[in-house]
């Protein structure tokens, strides 16, 4: 369960921490290796990261005070992008419930060269083969 919400300067202190330069900086490198992720999903992974625990996506919703659709866009998101795990907890009451847990900076940034690096062969290969691309669309083959 959430120990407490956050208060209302807590998040405006989160949000101006948000939109600081570098934190801008990195959310066009994420955008440039994974095009889905937006800001608000970054700001997500920010605050799992932040919790450092496993949260339902009502816990989630009580945090960021966002609809639930809201967050479970974004955890899928960050979850098919590599930044944040899901796990399956069973729930006495009312069975089994996913929880959500931000990756590791470490594992994050293991994902981002990952990423990178798969880019920057595929961009090599394109460049290389530029010459033979042009020529047949020259030549109309």
């Amino acid at each position: 369960m959430i120990s407490r919400i956050e208060s209302e300067r807590e998040v405006h202190q989160r949000k101006c921490v948000l939109k600081s330069g570098v934190f801008s900086e990195f959310v066009q490198l994420v955008r440039s290796l994974f095009p889905c992720v937006r800001e608000k999903d970054i700001e997500l992974y920010v605050t799992l990261l932040k919790v450092n625990d496993y949260k339902t996506v009502s816990e989630l919703c009580d945090i960021l005070r966002k609809s639930r659709s809201a967050i479970e866009r974004s955890l899928t998101k960050l979850v098919s992008a590599g930044f944040v795990e899901r796990r399956t907890f069973l729930n006495h009451k009312s069975g089994y419930v996913y929880c959500y847990k931000a990756k590791s900076i470490h594992e994050v940034k293991q994902t981002l060269l990952k990423a990178l690096n798969e880019y920057y062969n595929k961009a090599c290969e394109l460049i290389e083969n530029i010459d033979k691309l042009l020529l047949d669309m020259r030549t109309g083959t």
